[in-house]
C-alpha cells in the first residue's frame, strides 16, 4: 500500500502474528484502509484479527476519516466534532 511501513512479527509467547504499520501520509492510504487490507489477508490465510493497538498520536483528521469511512459520511469533518466546537482552535 502506497504511504504504509508494514511489517509482521510472530510473538511465540502469545502464539498470535502483529502488523505493525506505519502510515506516513494516512490522505494517500487511510487508517481504515490498511486495517481492512491486513484484516482481508488474515482472513485468506484463516487468522482472524484479536485486536488493534495505537502506540503514540493520531491527528484528529485521520480519526475522522475512519468515522467517514466507516459510516458512509462523507461530508465529516472534525468542524462537528462536539470537543472542537467548543475547545478547537
Amino acid at each position: 500500500m502506497p504511504s504504509v511501513k508494514a511489517k509482521g512479527f510472530m510473538l511465540r509467547e502469545k502464539n498470535i502474528a502483529q502488523v505493525s504499520m506505519n502510515l506516513t501520509d494516512f490522505t494517500v492510504t487511510g487508517v481504515l484502509t490498511a486495517f481492512n487490507t491486513v484484516k482481508a489477508e488474515a482472513e485468506k490465510r484463516g487468522v482472524e484479527v484479536l485486536e488493534s493497538e495505537l502506540i503514540g498520536l493520531m491527528p484528529l483528521e485521520a480519526l475522522t476519516q475512519i468515522a467517514a469511512e466507516a459510516l458512509k459520511l462523507p461530508g465529516l469533518s472534525a468542524k462537528q466534532v462536539v470537543e472542537m466546537r467548543i475547545f478547537g482552535e
